[in-house]
C-alpha cells in the first residue's frame, strides 16, 4: 500500500537520511582537501547556518594535530569563531604549517631511494 507523503514530513524524514556523513580530516589529508569536502558537505546540507556553527563545526572536523595548532595561537579566541572570514584565514595558515613542514621533513609518504 503506497501512502503519500506531505512535503514538510519529507523534508523532516526522507531528506535526513541522505544527507552524507559530517567529513573529517584525516591524519595525511591535506586541509585543503578536508576544506573542500567541507564545501560539500554545507552545500548538500542545503540549510543556512549561522557562521559560529560553521565554523565550530569546521573545527570539530579537524584532525587532532590541527585542533592541536590552532589551540597553540592566542589571538584565535571565540571572538574569531564569529568572523565571516574565519575558514579560510585558518586554511591559509594551516596550509602554510603544512608547507613548512613538507619543506623540513619531507613530504609525507616519500620514500628515499638509494
Amino acid at each position: 500500500m503506497l501512502v503519500s507523503i506531505c512535503e514538510e514530513c519529507y523534508k523532516k524524514i526522507v531528506a535526513k537520511k541522505t544527507l552524507p556523513s559530517f567529513p573529517c580530516q584525516g591524519h595525511d589529508m591535506p586541509i585543503k582537501e578536508y576544506f573542500k569536502l567541507f564545501q560539500m558537505y554545507l552545500v548538500a546540507l542545503g540549510e543556512s547556518i549561522d557562521t559560529e556553527k560553521r565554523n565550530r563545526l569546521f573545527i570539530t572536523g579537524l584532525s587532532k594535530e590541527n585542533r592541536n595548532e590552532i589551540g597553540r595561537l592566542p589571538f584565535l579566541g571565540d571572538r574569531l569563531q564569529t568572523d565571516e572570514g574565519f575558514i579560510e584565514n585558518t586554511v591559509l595558515y594551516l596550509s602554510s604549517v603544512e608547507d613548512y613542514k613538507n619543506v623540513i621533513f619531507g613530504k609525507r609518504g616519500d620514500k628515499k631511494h638509494n
